[in-house]
């Protein structure tokens, strides 16, 4: 007859089997994406936590050194190219972030730089990081001073190339606008204030465009996000409304409806748009009478 093995056997079995346990755990972890970041999990799609409904406007910056800003621009969603970035960044999965490990705001070669402006009066800001391994990090909606959640994502090569594009085609139309820089801007022939029914003027008076420079049926009555109903002009020329803020930096300029002035500027920096938002004390109603009128010309 056998002799059984003591109780005590049968305890170190148990204790050998969980000390190895706790050993491997660590590796398996690694090997099935358990407990990390990347687990399908946990991640979220980014509009679970941040719609970008108030978006105003988007910073870029990007580096060709470590930390060495290279330079940088702001856009408005008025581009087919942005309202695509906007909804590629809402449907991202991410995941949350140990935000120790990152700083906000440096800068690595071959990166982006990305700080969506929810309220600029507060400085409420969503950043982000891309690079060209198309890994995302995101400092969610925070103002100055607070802590923000953070967030992570990879496997966004198809963001980077968007974020490339964008910032190859703003450098080109910005070099196109600035070749004639020397050339002075041309006003058009004078006429009396209210001879057409949409009229931009200098501070000193002079004719910079009226109704004929817009493109047909371009005219556009929008909500911006501060709530205000607005007027949204495009010209034929493209190059227009860069040449126009150009040549009246540091002045007040005026713009006239049927003679009575509905909007006056003050020009601080060349804008490269091809549209201007018109706001003023309008009601959506007063605005569509406007766009009738206007369409008509």
């Amino acid at each position: 007859m056998a002799k059984k093995k003591p109780y005590i056997y049968y305890i170190a079995l148990t204790l050998v089997v969980i000390l190895l346990l706790i050993l491997i755990a660590p590796k398996l972890q690694q090997l099935t994406g358990l407990g990390q970041g990347t687990s399908s999990d946990n991640s979220l799609q980014f509009n679970e936590i941040n719609d970008m409904e108030d978006a105003e406007s988007v910073l870029f910056n990007w580096y060709e050194d470590p930390n060495a800003w290279t330079g940088g621009f702001s856009l408005y969603f008025d581009d087919a190219n942005m309202k695509s970035l906007v909804v590629d960044l809402t449907e991202m999965k991410v995941t949350e972030g140990n935000l120790d490990e990152h700083d906000i705001g440096v800068g690595q070669p071959n990166s982006y730089l990305i700080a969506f402006v929810h309220d600029s009066s507060k400085n409420i800001y969503t950043t982000l990081t891309v690079n060209d391994k198309g890994s995302v990090q995101i400092w969610n909606r925070y103002a100055n001073g607070e802590t923000p959640e953070f967030y992570i994502s990879e496997n966004n090569q198809a963001f980077y190339e968007k974020v490339v594009g964008i910032v190859a085609a703003k450098k080109d139309r910005e070099k196109s606008a600035t070749k004639n820089d020397e050339v002075p801007f041309e006003y058009k022939a004078e006429t009396a204030v209210g001879t057409s029914i949409l009229e931009i003027r200098s501070q000193d008076g002079k004719l910079i465009a009226d109704v004929s420079d817009i493109e047909p049926n371009s005219l556009q009555v929008v909500t911006r996000v501060t709530g205000n109903t607005a007027l949204q002009i495009r010209f034929i020329d493209k190059e227009f409304v860069y040449r126009f803020t150009k040549a009246h930096i540091g002045e007040t300029t005026y713009f006239y409806l049927d003679g009575d002035v509905i909007f006056s500027p003050f020009i601080a920096q060349p804008l490269l748009t091809n549209d201007l938002v018109i706001e003023g004390d309008f009601t959506e109603v007063s605005l569509e009478e406007i766009l009738a009128k206007m369409n008509q010309q």
